[in-house]
């Protein structure tokens, strides 16, 4: 899928969304645009006017940057960010979903927030190595 579609279903004139090289990854398209388009959605949701969207290729890894602007996240939140709290039962719930997709494609998805600043999730797949791609390209999510 093109970057610019894995933000699909939010107004594009908020997200700005950069691609350094042309990284290839192994994955589920659908479940790759569902990603992206979660922590996006979650940071306009939480008062980001903009978000920034940056993909890249480091190490044969594709890594996925979501940055907001928003309130970002209190420290003794971040250890539980993607699970479940008893007193908070729908907090967080799309960030379980994330978490769920990104390791259902052998990946990692963290986060860096600073209060007052906003927060950058970081999706980290295993990139695809192109010299041994299949011809028909089935399963893998161009960016």
């Amino acid at each position: 899928a093109e970057a610019a579609e894995l933000a699909a279903g939010v107004d594009a004139s908020q997200v700005a969304v950069e691609v350094a090289g042309d990284p290839v990854v192994l994955a589920d398209p659908d479940a790759l645009r569902r990603v992206v388009t979660n922590l996006v959605t979650n940071g306009l949701e939480h008062a980001s006017p903009e978000i920034e969207v940056l993909v890249r290729s480091r190490h044969g890894e594709c890594l996925v940057h979501v940055a907001d602007r928003g309130p970002g996240i209190e420290p003794e939140d971040l250890p539980t960010l993607f699970r479940r709290r008893a007193d908070e039962p729908e907090r967080g719930r799309g960030l379980r979903i994330v978490e769920s997709l990104v390791r259902g494609m052998g990946g990692r998805v963290g986060v860096r927030s600073r209060p007052g600043v906003g927060s950058v999730f970081t999706v980290v797949l295993p990139e695809h190595d192109t010299a041994h791609a299949s011809p028909d390209g089935d399963g893998h999510a161009r960016t």
